[in-house]
């Protein structure tokens, strides 16, 4: 057969599976995002869809010219199924209107002429860019300082990290950023996983962000009460294999660390960061907790329960903290253990059992369980008659990981019902982790817009 055939069939083919893919994409993202595929897939498609605009029409126009010309009928489907997929790939970029009115009447409600008048010549210009999209976001390495694991508390079976960025030039101190990283409290660590374009990005912009380990959950226990020790053993055994790998995903402590001693881990950090501010250049009258989906829970709880007597002796009283940044914050965790026993979080109710062991090792009573949800929930600590700092939540709407319509959205309803300072920006059609996969999503851009006047606005 000629060369120019074959090239012609392979062409065609990789054309008609890319639409197919398409298709595939498109079902799973929104009419089958309440399961497993269809939460991996949300997680990332608001952050590529734009791009893949490009990708849906050139194999659409290859079939049309090289296999259906003269097929009105077919030709109809394959033209609906690339508009389809298209005005799908476009959402996530053409309903950003929706949510900078939404940001932008918050704003306006709570800060007002301090809002309007706010000096942001240094801050990105607009919610959102299309050139922006394609072009990046200029976050340059010369401006700022990084330092890599720093050990801030040793607890004798473990030690505990934290990386530093801080601006290069430029006179101290600065306010300081404690980052919390995500990862199911089972999962994650410092660095690369947890947003090192955004703390750079704003470690340029005048703040240090310290972004912190505060030990995990073991995730043998937890896949033992699920029934999953097989998948534990897998992903353990292949990342054995890559031990910078297993860094960043499952760094190896000694003990389990429980939802409680990871919040007492947190404190420890700002004990530290008190006795050390001169030396980090970190101004303590002005810290801001911020956390990413499981760092948010924690950022949330720190956050909330800063002042709280709940908490008395577990935070440093010397760190004055100005507000709470909340990206797809988990706040109501017994809500997450429902969700998550009737199926709804990724249709795997097998996991809810193990929900309960990053709270209780087994000797704990059903009315203390109960306790411990509430006292470690953001969602009931804002409605305790203490101090509670101003909060910024940025959630996707089409989050199934962590429900937006139960924890963000009601997380700020709550808010509203208390008379707290709380600012909900809902990022449309963005699922879970919307800013880890691409620092130039709108997303990414719209949630950096509003956070970085947010941080500047509640300064003192």
């Amino acid at each position: 057969m000629d060369w120019k055939i074959r090239i012609k069939q392979l062409i065609l083919l990789i054309s008609y599976v890319t639409l197919a893919l398409g298709i595939t994409f498109f079902f799973l993202v929104y009419v089958l995002n309440w399961t497993l595929p269809g939460i991996m897939v949300t997680m990332v498609y608001s952050g590529i869809s734009s791009y893949m605009i490009f990708i849906y029409i050139v194999p659409s126009w290859v079939i049309l010219k090289y296999h259906l010309k003269g097929n009105k009928r077919l030709s109809l489907i394959v033209v609906g199924i690339c508009g389809l997929l298209v005005v799908t790939s476009i959402l996530p970029a053409i309903s950003t209107p929706s949510a900078i009115w939404g940001a932008e009447s918050q704003f306006n409600d709570l800060y007002g002429e301090d809002y309007r008048e706010l000096d942001t010549k240094n801050m990105l210009k607009e919610p959102y860019s299309i050139w922006r999209q394609f072009a990046g976001i200029n976050i340059k390495d010369s401006e700022i300082e990084v330092e890599e694991k720093i050990e801030y508390y040793d607890n004798g079976d473990d030690t505990f990290y934290f990386d530093y960025y801080a601006p290069k030039d430029g006179d101290g101190p600065y306010p300081a950023i404690i980052n919390i990283h995500g990862g199911a409290w089972f999962l994650g660590n410092r660095g690369p996983i947890n947003n090192v374009a955004f703390s750079k990005y704003i470690a340029a912009q005048g703040y240090v962000v310290f972004d912190i380990q505060y030990g995990l959950c073991d995730i043998d226990e937890a896949a033992d009460t699920a029934d999953l020790e097989l998948v534990a053993d897998v992903l353990l055994e292949m990342l054995k294999n890559y031990p910078e790998l297993r860094e960043k995903v499952v760094p190896q402590y000694e003990k389990n660390y429980l939802i409680q001693d990871q919040v007492a881990n947190i404190g420890k950090f700002t004990q530290f960061l008190a006795n050390n501010s001169e030396e980090y250049e970190a101004d303590i009258d002005n810290v801001f907790i911020m956390g990413r989906s499981a760092g948010a829970h924690m950022a949330g709880v720190v956050g909330c329960g800063y002042y709280n007597s709940k908490f008395s002796g577990v935070f440093d009283p010397n760190l004055t903290v100005r507000g709470v940044v909340l990206y797809y914050p988990p706040t109501d965790i017994k809500k997450m253990y429902e969700a998550m026993a009737d199926g709804s979080l990724g249709a795997y109710p097998k996991l809810a059992p193990a929900f309960e062991d990053f709270l209780d090792e087994g000797d704990m009573s059903d009315e203390q369980l109960e306790k411990e949800y509430k006292k470690y929930s953001a969602a009931y600590l804002i409605q305790d008659d203490n101090k509670v700092p101003p909060i910024i939540v940025v959630h996707g709407n089409l989050d199934r990981i962590v429900p937006y319509e139960e924890q963000g959205l009601g997380f700020y309803e709550i808010a509203q019902e208390e008379d707290r300072d709380c600012i909900l920006v809902t990022i449309p059609f963005a699922g879970h982790a919307f800013d880890i996969i691409n620092a130039q999503s709108p997303g990414w851009q719209i949630s950096t817009y509003y956070i970085e006047r947010f941080l500047a606005l509640e300064m003192e």
